[in-house]
């Protein structure tokens, strides 16, 4: 399962840093461990919530077929639109823009919905990719879901990803 993960951010980052090099990626964590004491507007966060097999009819004792549910999640600030003391949270002029565009990003990054996986490992300072003998899927449309506090203005939303992958016993192990 870890396979897949590290290919849907690998596929993700390396998208956009042709997509938007100066967007922040802030990596992956287990969402019960969200939010993190510091937050990174307008950065994207992958976050993991859990894995379900598919079912018996694509199942077998060497593999089988899990979906893994996922959420990129990000929180946008914005600017003030004005220089008054006495301006409300809300009147940020930016974040909805920047939100937007975020989503945008997210869209293209996640193009087209499957990739090769991919082994990962660090050794000696750098980074090890082997690709393995299969595919992973994910969707391809997100759902979006986009929350707003109005007092301070911060501007939340969460994408949700199913990410689709064959796991091996041998992998399992």
């Amino acid at each position: 399962m870890i396979y897949a993960l590290d290919t849907i951010w690998y596929v993700f980052s390396t998208a956009m840093q042709t997509i938007n090099p100066t967007r922040q990626l802030m990596g992956y964590m287990a969402a019960q461990d969200w939010p993190p004491k510091t937050i990174a507007f307008d950065s994207f966060y992958l976050l993991t919530l859990g894995d379900t097999p598919i079912g018996k009819e694509s199942w077998s004792a060497q593999t089988s077929f899990y979906m893994m549910t996922c959420q990129f999640q990000w929180i946008n600030k914005g600017t003030e639109a004005s220089t008054y003391n006495n301006v409300l949270g809300r009147n940020r002029g930016d974040r909805v823009r920047t939100n937007y565009q975020m989503r945008q990003e997210l869209l293209q990054a996640l193009y087209p919905g499957f990739a090769t996986k991919e082994q990962i490992a660090f050794a000696n300072g750098g980074l090890t990719i082997t690709p393995l003998p299969e595919s992973i899927w994910w969707t391809g449309m997100p759902t979006f879901v986009p929350r707003e506090d109005r007092e301070s203005g911060l501007m939340f939303t969460v994408a949700t990803v199913k990410i689709g992958s064959m796991i091996t016993t041998s992998e399992a192990a």
